[in-house]
């Protein structure tokens, strides 16, 4: 709870400071996801899922951007030598991330991110077994990548999002192959596309 209201803190001092910024810019941005969860467990594959949402370009200066982001994140593993098995976690994320502008078109991004857990879905052989709440509604942690802005509005990057928290509820579900000692996290490596209007 004090973690989530230090973001919350952060969000509205961010959006206190638009008035010394340019803008705002809003775009639109998606892609694909290669997800994984860290931690102490054997027998797991990435998993590939989507992003697609929002964000919010704050110009300070030719250089220097902040941006929040508003975004659905498709995320999970697969079971090696399980066919159609695996976990998949839907999230609600909102990175805050500074962005830094070199070579003229490039740029290099960074910042936190918080995630609320939308939905979960765990499947054994196709079939969907039920684990509800097993994992924590909340997610944190960081976020670093590279981009190009490209004429016409157009963007693109790649980025890795490193979870901090460990995700899993503490369960007693005998269903449940995650637990909260083998300290399981979220790491994401996504790559995205975006369009931001009247640039």
């Amino acid at each position: 709870m004090k973690k989530i209201s230090i973001f919350t803190l952060l969000i509205c001092a961010i959006f206190t400071t638009t008035s010394f910024a340019q803008g705002p810019e809003i775009g639109i941005k998606g892609g694909l996801n290669y997800s994984t969860l860290t931690g102490d467990f054997d027998g797991l594959e990435g998993s590939i899922g989507w992003h697609a949402g929002l964000a919010f370009g704050l110009n300070f200066t030719d250089s220097y951007t902040l941006q929040p982001e508003i975004l659905l994140s498709s995320q999970g593993v697969d079971f090696e030598d399980v066919d159609d098995s695996g976990l998949n976690l839907l999230y609600l994320n909102i990175p805050v991330l500074a962005k830094f502008r070199f070579a003229e078109i490039a740029y290099f991004e960074a910042g936190p991110y918080i995630g609320f857990l939308i939905n979960e879905e765990y499947e054994i052989n196709g079939e969907e077994v039920d684990i509800d709440d097993t994992f924590k509604s909340t997610d944190y942690g960081v976020i670093a990548g590279v981009g190009v802005d490209l004429i016409g509005g157009f963007g693109a990057g790649v980025r890795y999002q490193l979870g901090l928290n460990n995700i899993a509820d503490d369960s007693d579900d005998v269903n449940n192959p995650f637990d909260d000692d083998g300290d399981p996290s979220n790491g994401v490596f996504q790559v995205y596309a975006a369009y931001y209007f009247g640039r």
